[in-house]
């Protein structure tokens, strides 16, 4: 976990011992997890633009990760594990005056872990969305700004909670 190391030294902490500690969030993570949700059920693309914004999250967030980072599927027990922090990405599509929106938020979710809950992480961001395109770029520029407000790695000063 050197990359979590140096970035609590990047905020600006002079104590070498707390330079090389990561922030509540982050301490005693070993797997990083990424599990999706989009709505509404009944949209025809569902399955396709899940799996989309799931592969996209996941290559997001293991570019440049001390720890390995895996895809879930809802009912997988890893989701409550020890030593486990998840991404849980929620995007609903929405027509707002005849545009297709897909609104994305992102949170981190760390089980049993009250003392390094986070309570306002990345705020939702929303793309205009063409179905069958899946508005590609824009997608993937949205999920980097979340991901660089939330990862340490990719640039994010998460810690709030302390």
């Amino acid at each position: 976990m050197v990359a979590l190391g140096a970035w609590a030294g990047e905020s600006g902490v002079t104590n070498s011992a707390q330079a090389s500690t990561p922030p509540l969030t982050w301490q005693g993570v070993s797997t990083l997890q990424v599990l999706c949700l989009v709505d509404p059920p009944t949209l025809p693309t569902r399955d396709a633009l899940q799996g989309r914004i799931c592969g996209e999250v996941r290559r997001q967030a293991a570019s440049g990760a001390p720890i390995p980072v895996k895809q879930l599927a809802f009912g997988d027990p890893a989701l409550i594990e020890p030593g486990t922090a998840t991404l849980l990405v929620h995007g609903n599509v929405q027509n707002v005056s005849g545009q297709e929106l897909l609104l994305v938020h992102v949170r981190l979710f760390r089980p049993a872990r009250l003392e390094a809950e986070t309570f306002f992480t990345a705020p939702p961001v929303a793309v205009p969305l063409n179905i069958s395109r899946a508005s590609g770029d824009a997608l993937g520029d949205a999920l980097a700004l979340s991901m660089a407000r939330i990862l340490p790695w990719r640039g994010g000063r998460q810690g709030n909670s302390q």
